[in-house]
């Protein structure tokens, strides 16, 4: 951006992700650029659900468990070189709350 900016706060219009694991920060001491932006929220979405956050998401709707899964598994799937064993080594992630609507509005 011009002028640059050494932060960036970025939200999202997702509560339960919001209400988990907050708003994402992104900091560079030459600029944030949208590298920066892209690389944060791709690592934001990459760190594994814990077992608190999947009994919190349970507790909310008990069907959240399987739409996790689904969207785990077809994640998991879409990956080149990907086998049934794929799954278990890469577990859930923030990302699979998401489930089918991962819709990039913009910055």
């Amino acid at each position: 951006t011009k002028p640059t900016s050494n932060v960036m706060i970025i939200v999202m219009d997702n509560p339960v992700a919001d209400r988990l694991w907050g708003q994402i920060e992104v900091e560079d001491s030459h600029g944030v650029s949208i590298w920066h932006a892209l690389n944060a929220i791709y690592e934001y979405f990459s760190e594994p659900i814990t077992r608190e956050d999947l009994d919190y998401l349970q507790r909310l709707d008990p069907s959240n468990h399987a739409l996790i899964l689904e969207a785990a598994r077809n994640r998991v799937n879409a990956q080149p070189g990907s086998t049934p064993a794929s799954f278990g080594s890469r577990g859930l992630k923030r990302v699979d709350i998401l489930g089918d609507k991962r819709n990039f509005w913009g910055l």
